[in-house]
């Protein structure tokens, strides 16, 4: 089986482990070669004291988290993972750490609670996915609720998959992606892309929906008796109020540019 090299950012949080769960089902796409990731923050600091020293500190603190976290790995999955803790900008240094190890997947959680690090997390993931050189898979904050990563069990590893496009060569890219997983892992895999409702101009510099459009939607909420309807503008509400026919009604406006009617 072909080696299928993962990179595994943590940062010493509970939340940032949960990640780790999915290393045993990762195993089907080949011979693992983890290597767990963390970074001392040059902006770390420490009452008393001095930059280098609260910085050496850290350093120490997740060498001794990333060996634990690697001896329970290898204990519950028989799985060898590298470790390496480097200096800087979390997201820089990840990204760097991608270009130098050059991962099949890497692997990282979107939030991880304030921890010997405290990386804010959410930030850190998103500019990796913007700008990583590999794969990556995102865990979000929800994925796993136990306390510890190796309570937790996937039972259907991958079933379904979705794949949200939006036209573009990049987007379809994806499809590649989902179908590898597909194949070793018997998943469905569920296409979507969201199309804008046709929008025409009234005279008037604003948008309006088009008349078939308009009719189609009226068509609908008469028929279904919707407890909501949705709309961008309080000029669209009005007209689709008396659309409708006459229905007390109760309206408000969330935002400049977004409203909603509720029907009672």
């Amino acid at each position: 089986m072909a080696e299928y090299k993962i990179l595994l950012p943590v940062d010493g949080s509970r939340l940032a482990e949960h990640s780790l769960v999915y290393l045993q089902a990762l195993r089907a796409m080949g011979d693992l070669n983890v290597l767990l990731l963390s970074v001392v923050e040059e902006s770390e600091d420490f009452n008393g004291l001095s930059a280098v020293e609260a910085q050496e500190r850290e350093f120490n603190i997740l060498s001794t988290y990333l060996r634990e976290v690697g001896a329970d790995i290898d204990a519950h999955l028989g799985i060898h993972a590298e470790q390496k803790v480097v200096r800087g900008a979390p997201a820089s240094s990840i990204l760097d750490e991608a270009e130098r190890f050059a991962p099949d997947l890497l692997l990282i959680s979107t939030h991880g609670r304030s921890g010997v690090s405290r990386w804010r997390f959410g930030s850190v993931a998103d500019k990796v996915i913007r700008a990583a050189p590999s794969n990556t898979f995102v865990i979000g904050p929800k994925a796993g609720e136990l306390s510890q990563w190796m309570e937790f069990e996937l039972t259907q590893p991958f079933g379904r998959i979705l794949v949200p496009l939006d036209g573009s060569a990049l987007a379809e890219q994806a499809i590649e992606v989902a179908r590898g997983f597909a194949e070793c892992y018997s998943s469905q895999v569920h296409l979507v892309r969201a199309v804008p409702i046709p929008m025409v101009g009234n005279g008037f510099a604003t948008e309006a929906y088009q008349p078939d459009v308009l009719d189609t939607m009226t068509d609908l909420a008469k028929a279904t008796s919707p407890t909501w309807l949705l709309a961008s503008t309080a000029q669209r509400q009005y007209r689709l109020m008396s659309l409708l026919g006459q229905r007390r009604l109760r309206s408000r406006t969330t935002s400049p540019r977004r409203g909603s009617i509720s029907l009672s």
